[in-house]
């Protein structure tokens, strides 16, 4: 009875601090969207946010759309030890169930499925998402679509891969981009035969596979090692390869390829002169390999990529220069210089604009010019004098809204910053106490504080935890009290007052 009392308190908390007002802190207001312990919508009534005993985190994925709806991807907990994972969407006050683990998806044969992987998200309400479903003997990976509550596969690993005659996807496949209209890059990693294939459910193409003729580079030469593709809003596709065949050496064996099934157009290969600058291109074949944002396509067409420690950006037949390593601002070499010493994140919008980032500083360059956004040393807003050290996580709209975390000099722990250049606001400091309700105060774990969606480096800007409204979600874990209250973790919508 003691028990059921508590649970019933307890439930009570969090229904309070879900539906409660905007917290005010200073200069910005706070909504709770999801805290570890708090009743998992769509669930039974024993189920909430949480995870396995000795889980990393809870929240894994949040985003949010122009009309302030978010997506959010979280661990469950329960009386089992793993109750598995879900994806929900809506405002804060109104999450809804979307999918679950352990749900049954159609395919050629019965599956259910077995967990979930990062999503990306279109703004028309299509999601896709890797995951795990069941296999006869183990889990096998799967690409599953999400339109409106109706589920369906894309792609399973087993299953006949469309395109080519009697072959099967391997136990490598992933989705490795989305665009707004919900076409799909496949990319499958099998050591001997990978591929890419480009389309929507139901009409996957092949566009360039391990063996194939790589075009633009002679005759003879073919395709050896493939890296996953970028994809823009209108269906084309941007990857780097290695090669093999007559003539081929050391120093002319990469390249980077573009186009779509049947078009595809050679943009640059290792050897090759480099515009603008004495020299040639070296090694291209890890250019936009797993978990590097160093290539990008926007939805002109427009490719941009690092090398040679510059950047590039163009199109088949033009190529030029966009920045190298040690260029100034300006053409007096006055202000400080760009450092290109280790490979940048890039994100590049559809009208030219690019933003590119390394630990140090945060640059945006357009058709006018180079411009400075933040940089190691300058003052930090809405601190007490402090500077910034260096920089994480960067995020911008189509509409040129900016989102960052970075580390103060002199202080342990990270902000995070919103608005747009030259007026962004702090939004939350990992060494100040976060104000979670009236009378409740927490100490955020340190490191824990993060935009939770790396912000997809596809054009259609799918899956981005910041809107054109300056509205953004976060993600930070509060430390235990002994006694009190075990490590939490929670997901917040914040809105910078202008």
């Amino acid at each position: 009875m003691i028990s059921r009392h508590k649970d019933l308190v307890r439930f009570a908390v969090m229904l309070s601090l879900l539906i409660a007002p905007w917290q005010v802190s200073a200069q910005v207001t706070y909504q709770v969207a999801a805290l570890t312990g708090m009743p998992a919508p769509g669930t039974e009534e024993n189920i909430t946010f949480g995870g396995a005993a000795g889980s990393d985190r809870v929240f894994t994925f949040a985003a949010i759309n122009q009309r302030g709806e978010l997506i959010i991807q979280a661990s469950l907990s329960g009386p089992q030890k793993n109750m598995g994972q879900g994806l929900w969407i809506g405002m804060p006050d109104g999450l809804r169930l979307l999918v679950r683990s352990g749900q049954t998806i159609p395919s050629q044969e019965p599956r259910d499925l077995v967990n979930l992987m990062m999503p990306y998200v279109s703004d028309s309400g299509v999601i896709v998402f890797c995951s795990r479903v069941s296999g006869r003997n183990r889990p096998v990976p799967a690409i599953l679509l999400l339109s409106g509550e109706q589920l369906y596969p894309i792609a399973i690993s087993g299953e006949s891969a469309p395109g080519i005659p009697d072959l099967t996807y391997g136990d490598r496949l992933s989705c490795s981009a989305m665009n707004s209209l919900g076409q799909v890059a496949l990319f499958d990693a099998k050591s001997k035969a990978e591929g890419i294939w480009v389309g929507t459910a139901g009409n996957l193409q092949p566009l360039a596979r391990s063996g194939d003729p790589a075009p633009g580079v002679g005759q003879e030469v073919f395709f050896e090692r493939l890296n996953p593709p970028r994809l823009n809003a209108g269906g084309q596709v941007v990857f780097s390869a290695r090669l093999r065949g007559k003539g081929v050496t050391e120093n002319t064996n990469s390249g980077i390829w573009t186009g779509q099934p049947g078009d595809l157009k050679l943009l640059v290969s290792e050897g090759d002169t480099t515009p603008g600058k004495d020299g040639v291109f070296g090694d291209l074949s890890r250019i936009g390999s797993r978990e590097m944002a160093d290539l990008a396509i926007n939805g002109a067409g427009q490719i941009v990529f690092f090398a040679n420690k510059g950047i590039w950006m163009g199109t088949p037949g033009s190529l030029h220069p966009v920045v190298h390593d040690g260029d100034s601002m300006n053409k007096e070499q006055k202000g400080p210089k760009v450092s290109l010493a280790r490979t940048p994140e890039l994100r590049l919008q559809d009208d030219g604009r690019l933003m590119f980032w390394s630990e140090q500083a945060i640059w945006q360059w357009q058709a006018d010019g180079l411009r400075l956004i933040a940089c190691g040393g300058d003052p930090a807003p809405g601190t007490d004098s402090l500077a910034f050290d260096g920089f994480s996580e960067v995020v911008q709209t189509p509409a040129g809204k900016l989102a960052f975390t970075a580390t103060l000099k002199n202080k342990k722990g990270r902000g995070l910053w919103v608005g747009v250049p030259d007026e962004m606001q702090c939004v939350v400091r990992e060494d100040q106490e976060f104000i979670l309700a009236s009378g409740d105060s927490r100490r955020i774990v340190p490191g824990s504080l993060a935009l939770t969606s790396d912000g997809c480096d596809t054009a259609g800007q799918t899956g981005l935890p910041l809107n054109d409204n300056g509205d953004v979600v976060f993600r930070v874990a509060f430390e235990a009290v002994r006694g009190v209250r075990d490590r939490s973790e929670g997901v917040f919508v914040a809105k910078a007052q202008k």
